[in-house]
């Protein structure tokens, strides 16, 4: 496994996530750049929270 992500990463690829499936032994490399996670609705709150706490509307 380890020398398969190495030579993934050798092509300057950039791995975006890794997933083994232990099970098959099947190897999914997904490639490009991570999309941020989306907010829950408890951090959209405290955002706004801490955006009106700090006098921006």
């Amino acid at each position: 496994m380890k020398r398969a992500i190495e030579a993934v990463k050798a092509t300057g690829a950039d791995v975006s996530s890794i997933e083994i499936d232990t099970m098959t032994g099947k190897i999914i490399v997904i490639i490009g750049k991570a999309e941020p996670a989306p907010k829950s609705a408890l951090e959209e709150w405290q955002a706004r929270r801490a955006s009106k706490a700090q006098g921006n509307s």
